[in-house]
């Protein structure tokens, strides 16, 4: 009879802030990440053998997820929270005023209601791709990397993964859509 695996203790103060275009990055220079992407990431507690990429939905921030490396209890694996950038939107309302709000990006509906033109989903796309290929630099072959997402941050990972050189260990997608 096999033991039950012991939860790893984690809390809040176990997630950092990096910032994937600056030292922290294993990235070349800042001119190949372009605009970066602040991120929260808590590092494995055994040796890092797996990563584990986790998009956030519309106007919502990585870290709110800081509760899934205990829930997940894989020792081995880091995780990374990337925060989609903050853009300005029209707020609700007849003043006509702006809100900033983070969002991977800004998609139109067509005449039937679905996101029909989509601005900035490459752009996203392709700094996620930059952190996987900061992972792959690190170590972690791509087929140990797992790229999820919910809601929006869903339709960026598809994107990412489905447009990517790299094959990925997996793909998970929550509550989310396939642009057309």
């Amino acid at each position: 009879a096999s033991m039950p695996r012991q939860r790893t203790p984690f809390s809040r103060q176990d997630m950092r802030e990096v910032d994937f275009s600056g030292e922290d990055s294993f990235l070349d220079s800042e001119e190949e990440t372009g605009p970066g992407l602040t991120s929260y990431v808590v590092d494995a507690t055994e040796n890092h053998t797996a990563t584990i990429i986790w998009l956030h939905g519309y106007g919502d921030e990585g870290q709110y997820f800081d509760l899934l490396p205990a829930a997940l209890n894989v020792p081995w694996c880091r995780f990374i929270f990337p925060d989609a950038p903050t853009v300005s939107v029209r707020a609700s309302g007849d003043d006509g005023g702006t809100i900033p709000i983070n969002s991977w990006f800004d998609a139109q509906e067509g005449a039937d209601g679905q996101p029909s033109r989509i601005r900035g989903l490459e752009e996203s796309a392709q700094q996620i791709r930059r952190i996987i290929q900061n992972e792959t630099r690190n170590g972690v072959p791509p087929q140990r990397i797992v790229l999820a997402g919910f809601a929006q941050g869903g339709v960026v990972a598809m994107y990412a993964a489905l447009q990517g050189r790299h094959r990925l260990g997996g793909l998970m997608v929550m509550s989310s859509y396939m642009p057309k």
